[in-house]
């Protein structure tokens, strides 16, 4: 699989869920390369990490909590 170009993996996970993707760009530094290379991708961890989702009906998500878990999800990611 890692033999697949760069763009062919981010395609493959940007259909993973948030556990998924965390686990799978743990694995090697081609993987982890391209999950903190894409935006999307850090978009969708950092919405998962608050337990947000991406839409309209998340105005109501209380930032402060979702700021906390970010921060906590930020250093867990740092570690690996």
């Amino acid at each position: 699989m890692l033999r697949l170009f760069d763009d062919v993996l981010l395609e493959i996970l940007q259909h993973l869920d948030f556990q998924s993707l965390i686990s799978c760009q743990a694995t090697c530094r081609k993987l982890r390369r391209i999950f903190i290379g894409s935006t999307s991708l850090q978009y969708t961890a950092e919405l998962a990490a608050c337990g947000a989702l991406d839409g309209p009906h998340e105005s109501e998500h209380n930032t402060g909590q979702c700021r906390s878990q970010m921060k906590h999800w930020s250093f867990s990611t740092e570690m690996l």
